[in-house]
């Protein structure tokens, strides 16, 4: 998978960008969600899908061999961008 790395998330709502990507030499990437999906508060540093489950907490981690956020929505990466689709695209 080409362009494929290593990503740790960090979920910050107060930050200009709430959600970023960053990969295992420091580099930040933007993240783009479907839309109806939400940041939660400082307190609860999570994203939901627009039924409220949540599929991200501050820290998780994804992995190259396998991009995707709870089997439900795939992750693509390309263009400087961190990219989250439904599974299967809508």
């Amino acid at each position: 998978m080409a362009g494929a790395q290593n990503l740790t998330f960090r979920i910050d709502p107060e930050a200009p960008e709430a959600v970023v990507a960053v990969n295992d030499r420091g580099i930040v990437r933007p993240v783009l969600w479907p839309h109806g999906f939400i940041a939660g508060t400082t307190d609860n540093p999570v994203v939901m899908d627009p039924a409220g489950l949540v599929v991200l907490r501050d820290g998780d981690r994804l992995w190259k061999s396998s991009p995707s956020l709870h089997g439900r929505y795939d992750v693509c990466f390309g263009g400087g961008l961190i990219v989250v689709w439904p599974y299967p695209p809508q």
